[in-house]
């Protein structure tokens, strides 16, 4: 390489080894006992041997857990499993864009586009989450599609697109909305290709090996997929796509309206990348609208789609028409001062942890907890405190082999306890939506009748959880509370022979 490229990944070392020290200090900073818990201890199930879907009720793909419980084999449960996850991901997609513009765009936009990545990508969230990860598939098919059309030859769009339909079903059976889209752009992109029929064989029988290859990752296709339809919340968020102002979220339109001034009018020289930059700018659009995560720190494809405007630039250069320049040298300028601009936002937004801003204006946690392996995390108090007095209370009076069912947002007291979670119920409890009214609460309720626990832990909050899977009458007549913390209240079975 000569010497300015090898200033460039030099450049991309310092990008990397930043990113991970910020995150490193910002993914402590907040414990959201709901969400970052309830996946976490879906991880942890995982992690010894119970299975999604047959073990646990869980509504989306498993791929995020699997890439959780791989690290927890790796680093064990804790902190540094957490952040190994988090820092490895964050670094192969600011690699993969990084790549995707090298000797594709000049120097400065190379590194200014790269600089954007980070933040944008995992800052506001700076937590393992799988939004995150859908996308990491996506992204890396996006650099590689990149870094091959046109494609030279027919074997070359054969393979690529065998190479696409793999990652496509990587991403939907991480996250479904957002591996769906990715598919779909992928598709419509290889038909418009020049070898569109290699392309789309190759496409389709990577589709078609890959879900059925994933029956091996799923373990129950037929449980999988009822409770991903049964999961009401999924297809309130799809009503969003029904409302003109959500299409303009997150300044994605923007990019999108300045390349489409400039580029279109190319289109037929350039058919599978244009159609590449505008699929990636709707999955952006259509991951805002139909995700959990509050929109304004929905901000993860800034960086792909700000790499692939340049890029899109950059090809049509050679072709502009005189009276086109003009607008040419506005457009690209007004897109360097919007990528300067998305990239102070995006690090404002990892700095006030915008993701978990939902819960409270300043989601930063008052209270440090104390116990192993998450010793240093901050929390809120009135849940941080319980927890390491719950953990110490469970340690030192209820023996190993109890069963313990959680009924709370305590989800990680089983990791923390080093106890098996219980089994049969969901990952995590949304009123009349896990578990879904009717037969998936009966099975819940039947579950906990017939493998009555040793112990509950419940709280003041945990009226609807009673009340959904209607085993309130139970609880009053076979348990005693034993402890309380905080709010939360530790339940023994009552034994007559005691």
């Amino acid at each position: 390489m000569t010497k300015k490229e090898n200033t460039l990944f030099a450049s991309l070392f310092i990008i990397i080894i930043g990113n991970a020290l910020f995150l490193s200090w910002n993914a402590f900073r907040c414990f959201n006992f709901h969400d970052m818990g309830s996946f976490l201890d879906a991880s942890w199930r995982v992690s010894n041997g119970q299975r999604p879907y047959l073990d646990f009720i869980y509504h989306a793909g498993p791929v995020h857990l699997y890439l959780n419980a791989f690290f927890f084999k790796i680093f064990s449960f804790g902190k540094t499993a957490l952040l190994a996850h988090l820092i490895t991901v964050q670094s192969i997609v600011i690699s993969a864009v990084f790549l995707a513009l090298w000797r594709n765009v000049s120097f400065p936009i190379t590194v200014l586009v790269t600089l954007l990545t980070g933040p944008a990508f995992y800052w506001p969230v700076s937590h393992p989450w799988h939004d995150q990860s859908a996308h990491l598939w996506g992204i890396l098919v996006t650099v590689f599609l990149i870094r091959q059309i046109p494609f030279a030859d027919k074997n070359r769009a054969f393979y690529s697109g065998l190479f696409c339909g793999v990652l496509a079903v990587l991403a939907l059976l991480t996250k479904s909305n957002i591996g769906a889209a990715y598919a779909l752009t992928l598709l419509i992109v290889f038909s418009v290709s020049g070898k569109r029929r290699q392309a789309l064989s190759g496409y389709g029988l990577g589709l078609l090996a890959s879900l059925l290859l994933s029956i091996f990752i799923v373990h129950s296709p037929k449980e999988f997929m009822e409770q991903s339809l049964t999961f009401s919340g999924a297809a309130n968020r799809f009503s969003a796509l029904l409302s003109l102002p959500n299409w303009f979220a997150n300044y994605y339109w923007f990019i999108l309206g300045i390349v489409a001034l400039n580029a279109f009018p190319y289109y037929k020289k350039y058919p599978e990348l244009i159609t590449l930059f505008s699929g990636i700018s709707f999955v952006g659009i259509f991951s805002v609208m139909t995700g959990a995560m509050i929109q304004s720190a929905n901000i993860s494809l800034w960086g792909i789609q700000t790499a692939l405007a340049f890029i899109c630039l950059s090809k049509i250069k050679i072709s502009l028409a005189p009276s086109r320049e003009k607008l040419y040298r506005l457009s690209l300028n007004i897109l360097t001062c919007t990528t300067l601009l998305l990239t102070g936002l995006a690090i404002k937004y990892g700095y006030e942890l915008k993701t978990w801003t939902y819960f409270q204006k300043n989601p930063e946690g008052d209270y440090v907890i104390k116990t192993k392996p998450l010793d240093g995390w901050k929390a809120p108090r009135f849940q941080g405190e319980p927890l390491d007095n719950l953990v110490k209370y469970i340690n030192e009076n209820i023996p190993a082999e109890a069963s313990l069912l959680n009924l709370t947002d305590m989800y990680i007291i089983y990791a923390l306890t080093n106890r098996e979670s219980y089994r049969g119920i969901p990952f995590v409890f949304y009123s009349n939506q896990l578990p879904a009214e009717g037969q998936q609460a009966r099975q819940v309720h039947e579950r906990i009748l017939i493998h009555p626990p040793d112990w509950i832990l419940v709280n003041l909050d945990s009226s609807p959880v009673l009340q959904n899977i209607q085993i309130q009458e139970d609880i009053q007549a076979r348990y005693l509370p034993v402890f309380a913390a905080g709010e939360y209240f530790l339940l023994e079975k009552n034994h007559p022979e005691k």
